[in-house]
């Protein structure tokens, strides 16, 4: 059920075509997609070891830039992007609010579009009150989900909530990048 999901988010990043981020590879749903779209080039920033393996055994160094670290140590050595989508495993809300938002302004062409999938209310109002602090355009895509009741994996067993859609958020830069000029970190 997550295919649905990974589909149609890299065909929001990937809109403009150009050079597309992913933060968080996993098993490569959304990266496959993202190939899909023969983008201009495609990075992947990835920081654990066992998904650098399954990587490397399914072509992924041939097909993209991979970059082997936590993105929070890598962001402010990158380009900038026409697309950058967000997934990572093990993130938190801080991450997101406090680390890769206020970064965006600096890796994320004028027009660029970002979107994630994260544990985090999309519709909360401190999203809204940044887009519009950072001349962001932000809107919806509803995206209507077939998930199971139920599903197993790796041995354990999980309860989805009772969700008929998802909104996936769309997020433009109105406004050029802006230049680095000291490391965030």
């Amino acid at each position: 059920w997550e295919r649905e999901w990974m589909k149609k988010s890299a065909e929001i990043v990937c809109k403009n075509g150009g050079d597309i981020l992913n933060i968080g590879h996993g098993l490569g749903l959304v990266d496959s997609y993202i190939q899909e779209h023969n983008p201009k080039s495609h990075t992947i920033i990835e920081i654990h070891s066992e998904v650098h393996k399954y990587m490397k055994e399914n072509g992924w160094y041939d097909k993209a830039k991979v970059i082997e670290s936590d993105w929070r140590f890598s962001i402010d050595k990158l380009t900038t992007f026409d697309g950058i989508y967000f997934d990572t495993w093990n993130g938190s809300v801080d991450d997101f609010e406090n680390g890769l938002f206020s970064k965006l302004s600096y890796i994320l062409n004028k027009g660029g579009i970002f979107s994630y999938w994260y544990p985090y209310d999309v519709e909360s109002k401190w999203l809204k009150e940044e887009c519009n602090k950072n001349n962001f355009k932000l809107t919806y895509e509803k995206l209507k989900l077939n998930i199971p009741k139920e599903q197993s994996k790796n041995g354990h067993t999980y309860i989805n909530p009772d969700l008929e859609f998802v909104l996936l958020p769309i997020i433009v830069n109105m406004n050029e990048p802006v230049m680095f000029k000291k490391s965030f970190i």
